[in-house]
């Protein structure tokens, strides 16, 4: 199924295919495994395997909870009325960003440090949130 446009030259273009074979997920795929779910990672460091155990399930923990709180920040962001509607959306819009921080932190801490991929993630986010602080200031410096 195609779309077509008219431009205002006259000139019709396609601006849209839908190929319905593409749409359609992919059964049966198979990859390897990386890393089994519930096992950690041996690496060159001075914790026994009881204490890197113990250690991984409170930093999951932290980060579910972190995770869930962030969620909520911001579904409540959203959901604000009233006369304090403009204060309470600015904070709530506030600990979202701290605690997506978090997130990224946590995350950060609980995947090997050594990775130029992860130092590769970590900047892009940094680049994200730096655009997204100036964009916030030109709204409020717009909104005064």
């Amino acid at each position: 199924m195609s779309t077509k446009t008219k431009s205002k030259t006259g000139n019709s273009r396609v601006t849209f295919h839908y190929d319905p074979d593409r749409a359609r997920p992919k059964i049966g795929q198979r990859a390897a495994e990386i890393q089994a779910f519930g096992t950690i990672a041996k690496l060159p460091i001075a914790l026994s395997e009881k204490v890197c155990q113990a250690s991984v399930e409170r930093l999951n923990q932290i980060l579910a909870d972190t995770m869930t709180i962030r969620d909520m920040y911001k579904k409540h962001h959203w959901q604000v009325s009233g006369h304090t509607f403009y204060q309470l959306h600015l904070l709530f819009d506030k600990h979202f960003n701290e605690q997506a921080e978090l997130v990224d932190e946590i995350e950060f801490r609980t995947s090997p440090q050594t990775s130029p991929r992860l130092k590769k993630i970590e900047q892009i986010r940094k680049q994200k949130n730096r655009r997204r602080r100036r964009q916030a200031r030109r709204v409020r410096n717009l909104r005064r």
